[in-house]
């Protein structure tokens, strides 16, 4: 039995730089220590000629401020606005809901995103992330399309080599 290079190392990484990307919803998982939640959005490039259809990875991990930093980010680039929190506490949350997540609230693998982000198209600024060898494309930063938003968004998402 053969396998393609490909199929072991996984696809050839786009090079860095800006692409627009499609979202196509939230693979939540616990974060390792399960302390926390990991939204882990599913991107993909879309309209470039060479690279259409790969897949980007982030994490999101809506347990820390930073991680909730980036996930807005997102919301914006995708054009939507976050939703304020009923209770007047500045917070917020994300546009749409996650069925399942009353069901089965110690399970976040069995909730599924329904909301007005889904499907919509963004741009963000790629890298290539070199982790333990394996060679990936990770968002570098959200480009975002709220006009006139003064939200500091994060615009250096690279994290170092290992």
């Amino acid at each position: 039995m053969n396998f393609s290079k490909e199929s072991i190392e996984g696809p050839t990484p786009a090079p860095d730089g800006w692409y627009q990307l499609i979202f196509k919803g939230f693979k939540p998982t616990h974060t390792k220590d399960k302390s926390g939640i990991n939204l882990n959005p599913v991107v993909e490039i879309v309209n470039h000629t060479e690279h259409d259809g790969k897949r980007v990875f982030d994490n999101g991990n809506v347990s820390s401020d930073f991680g909730q930093s980036i996930i807005l980010a997102l919301v914006h680039a995708t054009g939507q606005q976050e939703v304020p929190s009923p209770n007047g506490d500045g917070g917020w949350s994300l546009p749409g809901v996650f069925d399942g997540e009353n069901e089965h609230p110690n399970e976040p693998e069995k909730w599924n995103y329904l909301g007005p982000m889904t499907n919509q198209v963004f741009e963000a600024e790629l890298y290539v992330d070199d982790y333990n060898g394996r060679k990936s494309n990770k968002i570098a930063q959200y480009k975002c399309s709220i006009p006139g938003c003064t939200v500091p968004h994060p615009t250096n998402l690279r994290r170092k080599n290992k």
